[in-house]
């Protein structure tokens, strides 16, 4: 019961191609900020680091994106998660880019790139102040 309303209370959507329906994705961000009374500004940036996160993965094998709020403070999580190519998200130069990743470095206080059972994660946490100002 624990796990089926964690997954409930998060946004999960799946990514099949890079050529996936961003527009969508990006109703569907906006319904679950409004879910949490988050305005539009959270929306904007939270829109904002997802889209800059997606520059810099791998989408060719497909990705899972996990949005969740935390219930304690005004935070927004996301979690990436694809298959692990050895290719580190955050340093290699062939998955950089530079635009991207200084603005999502902006936004966010929390930026996490592991591999868990041949899944990479990317793993980030937007600032309270650029959810609130």
């Amino acid at each position: 019961t624990k796990r089926f309303i964690t997954y409930i209370k998060n946004l999960h959507y799946r990514i099949e191609s890079p050529d996936f329906d961003r527009p969508e994705l990006n109703a569907r961000i906006e319904q679950y900020c409004n879910r949490f009374g988050l305005g539009t500004q959270a929306v904007h940036f939270t829109q904002l680091a997802i889209e800059e996160a997606l520059n810099i993965i791998p989408l060719e094998n497909g990705a899972k994106l996990i949005l969740s709020k935390s219930e304690q403070e005004v935070r927004m999580m996301l979690d990436i998660i694809v298959p692990d190519s050895g290719l580190s998200l955050l340093e290699d130069e062939k998955c950089m880019d530079e635009l991207s990743l200084s603005l999502i470095k902006g936004l966010c206080d929390v930026i996490e790139d592991r591999v868990e059972n041949n899944y990479r994660i990317l793993h980030l946490e937007l600032a309270k102040e650029s959810l609130l100002n």
